[in-house]
């Protein structure tokens, strides 16, 4: 899902499209057009809860995301071209003279509770929307695991009833690796689990590797020719509360550190102790640090898609993290030193699957930071 919106063809793009206003939209592979009464529409990903042709005639409407998912959308009629997403955008975004894009920095970083317009000279416009609600409802830890395991049961379902891709995954031995495997398998047996790790050198790819490998989350990554999803872990540490820093803060809420609760036998005791994290002074006195994190982890973009394989990120959902917050002290350190959360809701459908966790996943990663 790469794209440069300019005023020119670009020929590290394989795919070009005309738009109304005379901009030139370059893409990779795999995007769909749409003609209405009023608009183009230019769009690639998924919606959660139907199929994408189902909502072109509505987001058209909108001036800020209604729907759930992870896709990009290019709305254009004879003077501008709105860029709508889904309520929690995946890609970074920057704009600048030349160009608006999401394949390197250019101009100013845009973030993500805007939609932004532009016209034919690419000067842009922004509406703010809001992208994410904090939750304030008290729950019992069995209660908020079960909410989270609402939440993401949703998304599947919904995901799973419309999607006619072939479904690919692969076992990195991680923690949100292996929750995201326990759903899939909960719904649905009609997968293929993939031993490697696959790229196909398409033609965008091979023009732009140094630029998308830039991106974390595709130094590793998969990319297949054909059509196909791959359901992947992204945003689980983020938003189920393990990202070393945000944890840090939240633990601080209740006057703890790493240090504090930490034993060597604890699945995330190399992950956090490797680099020992104090919260710095500045974040100290932050009155409101659940909006704090919420703020910082909705401009956390990770996976989105690259030519025609698709990433399905369940764990892309701002609301999972608001829940999180919730969690009272126990259960909070409990997700510090075991990923008790994680582990609680794949022993809701298979605890057997805990079997794939490597205890050395988190510690190599933490060797390439």
């Amino acid at each position: 899902m790469f794209f440069s919106l300019s005023t020119t063809q670009l020929d590290n793009f394989p795919y070009h499209y005309i738009l109304p206003n005379g901009l030139v939209l370059n893409t990779d592979d795999g995007w769909e057009l749409y003609t209405t009464d009023s608009h183009t529409v230019i769009i690639k990903g998924y919606v959660n809860k139907c199929s994408i042709s189902e909502i072109i005639d509505d987001i058209v409407l909108h001036d800020i995301p209604v729907y759930k998912g992870n896709f990009c959308a290019f709305i254009a009629d004879n003077e501008h071209v709105k860029i709508m997403h889904d309520t929690n955008r995946a890609f970074e975004l920057w704009a600048g003279d030349e160009f608006v894009t999401n394949l390197f920095e250019h101009g100013q970083k845009c973030f993500a509770d805007r939609i932004f317009t532009v016209n034919s000279k690419l000067y842009r416009k922004s509406v703010r929307f809001e992208p994410y609600h904090k939750n304030t409802q008290q729950y019992t830890d069995a209660e908020l695991i079960d909410s989270l395991h609402a939440t993401i049961c949703e998304t599947y379902e919904q995901f799973l009833t419309h999607n006619t891709k072939p479904l690919k995954m692969f076992l990195s031995g991680g923690i949100d690796t292996t929750t995201a495997w326990a759903y899939l398998d909960h719904f649905t047996k009609n997968y293929e689990l993939v031993d490697y790790e696959y790229i196909k050198f398409t033609p965008f790819y091979r023009k732009n590797s140094t630029f998308i490998r830039k991106f974390w989350g595709y130094k590793q990554i998969h990319l297949w020719e054909d059509d196909c999803v791959l359901v992947t872990g992204g945003n689980g540490d983020e938003n189920l509360l393990r990202g070393p820093f945000t944890l840090a803060m939240a633990l601080k809420q209740h006057n703890l550190s790493f240090t504090d609760i930490l034993q060597p036998t604890d699945y995330h005791y190399s992950y956090l102790m490797k680099k020992p994290l104090d919260v710095d002074d500045e974040y100290k006195e932050i009155a409101d640090v659940p909006d704090f994190i919420l703020n910082l982890n909705i401009n956390d973009h990770q996976h989105w898609h690259l030519d025609r394989t698709l990433t399905f990120t369940p764990f892309k959902d701002i609301s999972l993290l608001s829940t999180v917050l919730c969690s009272s002290k126990n259960l909070l350190v409990a997700q510090a030193r075991d990923a008790a959360i994680n582990k609680e809701l794949v022993r809701k459908l298979d605890a057997s699957k805990l079997r794939v966790l490597s205890n050395q996943k988190n510690y190599l990663q933490l060797e390439n930071i």
